[in-house]
């Protein structure tokens, strides 16, 4: 058994969305097909309820959230 890097992710009304580092300005937070983030293997999928927002709401949910995460604040230990 060895170490290895994940990529997780988050499912939301058939996209996913997720938060990755790069050294340009801009956030780190993408989005793409479900299980296909390019160079990620998927493993295992965890259901973790239902969202109390609805589908109108999430793209301005998702747009405030890439203004908090930008990539070059993307620390693979600390966030």
């Amino acid at each position: 058994m060895g170490l290895g890097l994940y990529h997780s992710g988050i499912e939301v009304d058939g996209r996913e969305y997720a938060f990755g580092g790069h050294d340009m300005e801009g956030t780190g937070v993408f989005e793409n097909e479900p299980r296909q983030a390019y160079g990620a293997v998927f493993r295992e999928a965890l259901p973790l309820g239902k969202s109390k927002h609805r589908s109108q709401e999430i793209p301005r949910i998702i747009e405030e959230l890439a203004m908090e995460f930008s990539g070059v604040s993307y620390n693979l230990f600390t966030r």
